[in-house]
This record gives structure tokens, sequence and C-alpha cells, in this order.
């Protein structure tokens, strides 16, 4: 069998030819229309324009009989046709024919006309340049991956050179078109389907080519981000979490027994942490642990503290709150490299509906603790607790006793639980930390699963 390297993928072996252009193509390149296999969108399009014409002549021949041409005129109209179509026509078409085609086949031509006058409505210049080699500039500014929005439509920017075509497509289905304005585009009031909604933008250069490819998932719900505090109760799995503010003298054995007991936990850093202890951020990344955002500075987000209402403090804005989320995930991915998990816990718990909202604008899930109705019946080991005069004081000892009662309650009492603990520490002497062997092996022995937020989400 005939074969040779693919045209777009010089690494791999084509066994087909393209019908436009004869190149080889693998088949991951293959696209198939009109009955042909083509390399790329830019070769069907001449394949269907060179139809197109031929069918143009002959109608023009039927309407018009005395219009007879012998065989060289017809061919010399044919490329006259050609001519006009290519300098006239098929900037326009590049991006009218290629997404035509599309919706042709799925019976949707009405849905994918609405969009093209839409677009064409939109762009002062709908002329496409000449197609450039590099892969060039396609970002999304907003919304960010991972969003959770509670409007059913959302505005939907970004950012790409101004010489190609922007299509946006949710599960292989074209839902517009534009072109970039002074290197930004737009697709406003997008509807979003409830739950997730994957999206996929292209940027097509002048040949039909995909030059630039973005995927990002978006989730819609009308109801408030939820604080998640526990997982499924029908799953013996259990999640250790631990934060970490502004001391880190609990860490190094934490990580060690952790590391010995082949765990992953997950844990949550402020941005002071993280600028303060780089080499433990590092070691917790490098140990395989599964990190989220606890804000750059361990502060009061409600009044909670004042008046025991969680009202959003007058100085916690939207603004103030996306900058806090920001710059933690930026100092982090400074120092390890790695972007972190898009999970947050607020300091000392403090939330409401309205911050969590905000936060999911950038796509953080909250994640809490799992609480009972009274405090035996938290999974809060209260590890931060160094007055031992306190009433919420409890030793290593008596903080495994609570855990393992809640694990040997009524079937489910433990299932899906997310305990909280703390790098930091002021005790000295009796640590929170020095009963977790035990609690680990309690815990394994009873057949409960220790794994990290993320697994009990899935």
């Amino acid at each position: 069998m005939i074969q040779g390297p693919c045209k777009n993928h010089p690494g791999r072996t084509g066994r087909r030819r393209c019908f436009s252009c004869g190149a080889f193509i693998c088949a991951t390149c293959q696209i198939r229309g009109a009955h042909h296999y083509f390399c790329s969108p830019g070769c069907q399009l001449k394949f269907q324009l060179g139809e197109f014409g031929s069918d143009a002549l002959e109608l023009l021949q039927t309407l018009l009989p005395s219009f007879q041409l012998d065989k060289k005129k017809a061919v010399l109209g044919k490329m006259l046709l050609g001519a006009l179509l290519t300098l006239f026509v098929l900037p326009l078409l590049a991006l009218i024919f290629v997404i035509y085609l599309n919706f042709r086949m799925q019976g949707r031509i009405e849905l994918i006309e609405a969009n093209l006058k839409n677009a064409v409505a939109s762009a002062k210049q709908p002329s496409i340049p000449t197609a450039t080699a590099h892969a060039g500039r396609l970002s999304i500014t907003h919304p960010v991956h991972g969003a959770l929005l509670r409007t059913k439509h959302a505005t939907f920017e970004g950012e790409a050179d101004s010489n190609v075509v922007i299509s946006l497509t949710r599960n292989n289905k074209i839902l517009g078109a534009t072109v970039p304005k002074a290197g930004r585009f737009i697709f406003p009031a997008l509807e979003l389907n409830k739950g997730e909604n994957q999206l996929e933008v292209s940027a097509l250069n002048a040949a039909g080519a995909v030059v630039g490819f973005v995927k990002i998932k978006l989730y819609y719900h009308p109801l408030a981000a939820p604080d998640f505090n526990r997982g499924d109760r029908n799953l013996r799995q259990i999640a250790l979490t631990f934060d970490g503010g502004s001391n880190d003298n609990s860490a190094s054995p934490i990580l060690e027994i952790l590391k010995q007991q082949r765990l992953r936990a997950t844990i949550f850093l402020t941005g002071g942490f993280i600028r303060k202890f780089p080499d433990v951020t590092r070691e917790i990344v490098a140990q395989g642990h599964e990190v989220g955002n606890h804000l750059w500075s361990h502060l009061h987000l409600t009044s909670f503290a004042m008046n025991y209402q969680h009202r959003t403090l007058p100085e916690v804005t939207r603004e103030f709150l996306h900058e806090e989320l920001n710059k933690t995930a930026a100092v982090f991915e400074e120092v390890t490299g790695q972007p972190m998990a898009q999970l947050w816990r607020s300091p000392y718990g403090e939330h409401n509906e309205e911050i969590r909202q905000w936060a999911a604008e950038l796509g953080y899930r909250h994640i809490g603790w799992t609480v009972g109705r009274s405090t035996d019946e938290s999974m809060d080991t209260m590890d931060w607790v160094s007055d031992t005069t306190s009433s919420a004081y409890r030793s290593a000892n008596e903080i495994l006793q609570r855990l393992l009662r809640i694990a040997d309650g009524n079937g489910e009492a433990a299932n899906g639980g997310i305990v909280l603990m703390h790098l930091g520490s002021q005790r000295r002497g009796d640590e929170a930390y020095q009963m977790l062997p035990q609690l680990i092996h309690e815990l394994r022995a009873k057949q409960y699963e220790i794994v990290t937020v993320s697994q009990l989400l899935d």
C-alpha cells in the first residue's frame, strides 16, 4: 500500500490522500465531506467551490438556452467564474461555507444562518488576510475555566490575532463564529446548559486550517455555590485536610507521617505561607499532595467574630476576594511551577452565599469540613487551641478518640467525612499530629479509604 508522511503531522504515516491537494493524511486529519476525504477545511472548501462553479455554469446555460459555449469556452468560463469567486467571494465564504457544511450534515441550516448573520453584521471587515504559518495568539479572558455561573446566559470574551476567524463549539456543534477586532473577540449572551458545559474555541486561518485551539469548562446552576463539607455518605471514604496560615512548625512531621503512610492529603495554603516557606511548599507538591487556596492573608471575611452572623464585611468586595485568590494562585505557581487546585477554604470558616459565588466566578469550590449536631460529632480537631485551660482544648488522644467514635457511629457516620487539621500550632508538647499514625491505622482497619478532597468530589 502506498503511504507517506502526513501533511499536517510529519511524524505520522498517512495511507490516504487528500482529494483536493493529493497530500498524504493520517487518520486524525481526515475530514469526510462530499463523498471524499480532505486534509483540511480549506481543501474541502476549494473542492466545493469548484463544484459550485461548474453547477453555476450549468444553471446559467439551462436558464439561458441561447447562452451556449463550446468546450473551449466552457473551460474558460469555469476559470473566469472561479477567478471571480476567488477574488470577491472567497474571503467571506471561507467563514460561511466551512460552518455551513458542518451544519448541513446535521440538518441545522436555520441555526447556522442566524449565527452567520450575527457574525457578519458584527464584523466591519469580514475579509480574511493571507494565512500565517505560526499558531498565533488565542486565549479566553472571561469567564475562567471551571467557573460556576448562576445566570443561564454568559458573555464569552477572549484575545486572538486579527487575521483569523474564531469559532465557538459545544460537543462539536457550532454555537457561533466571529472575527476579532483589535485583537479581541466576544460572543454575547451565550446560552448555557444546566450543569457542565464543555466549550471549544478554534482560530482558523484563511486556508481553513486550525491555528489555535482552547478548551474550557463552565458550570451553570441557578442556585448559589454550595459549601462542600462532606462527600458521598454511601462510600467509606475520609479526607485528611490541613490548613497552612502563618506557621509551619508542624509541617515537617506531618509530611513525614503522610509519606510513611503513603497518603495524599489536601492542603490549603495562604499566599503568606507560600512566600514565607517556599521549601515546605515545594516539598508538599513533590510528595503529590493536593493544594488549595486559603487566600493571600488569613483575614476575616464576615462579621461572625463580632456578632455570630456571617455578614460580608464592608471592605470585602468581589474585587478584593478575587485579588486574594489570584495573588495566592500566582505565587504558588511561581514557587512550584504547578497550578493550584480550584478549591478554596475561607479563613476561620467565615463565608456566605455571596462570598462563595464570587470565588466560584474564578472556578473555585469552597471546601469546609464535616460538622455534626454537637462538637463531639465534628471533624474539626481544634488542634490550633493551645491553652490547656480552654474548654475547646483537646489532647491528641482525645482528638483521636473523638474521630474514632465518629467512625464507629451508625453505619455511615464518618462516610465522606472531611477532617480539619493545621500545619502550625502554638502547642508545646502533646501536638495533635502525634495521633495521626494511629488514626490512619484504625481507619484503614475499619475499611475506610483515605482520599483527597477532589476524590470525594468525583
